[in-house]
């Protein structure tokens, strides 16, 4: 699927959902890419993806920071877990 194709469909969704942060539209690229997580990237530093290296390492750092808090939080034992 070429850049151009993807930044269409993103734009599309955009259009529906109305409001769209970064880390959604990372996590609809990956969608759109059946999650090949390179191929995203690779759109998303692209011209249409139009993002920094240091802008995803952030979406990135975030969606795996929130990740891991959320299966900390689900292990037994755990104060919130109870």
């Amino acid at each position: 699927m070429t850049n151009e194709l993807i930044k269409k469909k993103v734009e599309a969704e955009i259009d529906v959902e109305q409001k769209m942060g970064d880390i959604r539209i990372y996590k609809f690229v990956l969608e759109v890419v059946d999650h090949m997580q390179s191929r995203a990237d690779e759109f998303m530093l692209s011209i249409q993806g139009g993002y920094t290296e240091g802008q995803l390492n952030k979406i990135k750092f975030y969606i795996e920071h929130r990740k891991r808090k959320y299966s900390q939080e689900l292990k037994p034992g755990n104060q919130a877990y109870a």
